[in-house]
């Protein structure tokens, strides 16, 4: 059984005792009304931001989610530490709605040299096309079919050499890179959301939640989160 931390005002404790328990490291609802912080329900991995702040917007999961406005360095990020580390199995799940694109990449996640991201206009990429880049290794697995509506996605890497994710609850889309391109050692920088750790390219966007696991969703799960389009808060999985 996977107990949710409480936030102040934001209701009692929930719990998670599906199979979708087993191997979810972070949570963030992503639902603050104000602030520079973003709580971790599951794990300790708290996200911080001292650059600007981040705007609470209307969910579609939950009644409110994240505005980031495109601002350089305007992500949340945390430190790096054990339970974030991306040398084994992972999945990241994020709720998203583009909205307005801006005239450069914009990204989700990051760490160290591995980046996920969306592509807005330019570098004659389409937008919304959802690609995985493992220090130049660009896997193209989904394009978000209407910007002004939410979409969920997620990202997953196996050691073994398969990356790729899931849109909208669909099947996994898989690729082959090199194993040793998508493993992170521990101590390597810090984890953003709402933009790229290395490279900047900040998110102009609306976010939550977002989670990580520390193994490969299923096709059945992914659906189970997807839930017919409504999709599912902590304490329904």
């Amino acid at each position: 059984m996977l107990f949710r931390r409480s936030l102040g005002g934001l209701g009692p404790k929930k719990t998670a005792t599906s199979a979708l328990a087993n191997g979810l490291v972070s949570w963030w609802p992503m639902r603050e009304a104000s602030g520079f912080t973003r709580e971790d329900f599951v794990g300790t991995n708290d996200l911080g931001n001292s650059f600007g702040a981040i705007t609470q917007v209307t969910g579609h999961v939950e009644a409110f989610a994240s505005g980031f406005d495109g601002g350089e360095h305007h992500g949340l990020f945390c430190d790096d530490n054990p339970t974030l580390a991306f040398h084994q199995p992972w999945s990241l799940l994020c709720w998203i709605k583009l909205g307005a694109y801006p005239p450069t990449t914009m990204g989700w996640f990051g760490k160290q040299f591995t980046e996920f991201r969306a592509h807005a206009l330019g570098n004659n990429i389409a937008p919304g096309v959802v690609q995985c880049s493992f220090a130049g290794q660009d896997v193209y697995w989904g394009t978000i079919p209407d910007p002004t509506q939410w979409a969920m996605t997620v990202t997953f890497y196996d050691p073994a050499g398969d990356c790729g994710g899931s849109l909208n609850g669909g099947v996994r889309s898989v690729q082959a890179v090199n194993p040793a391109t998508g493993i992170i050692p521990d101590g390597s920088n810090t984890f953003w959301i709402g933009q790229n750790q290395t490279s900047g390219g900040p998110a102009t966007a609306h976010m939550g939640p977002c989670a990580l696991w520390n193994r490969i969703l299923t096709d059945s799960e992914t659906a189970h989160l997807w839930n017919g389009g409504a999709g599912r808060a902590l304490g329904a999985i």
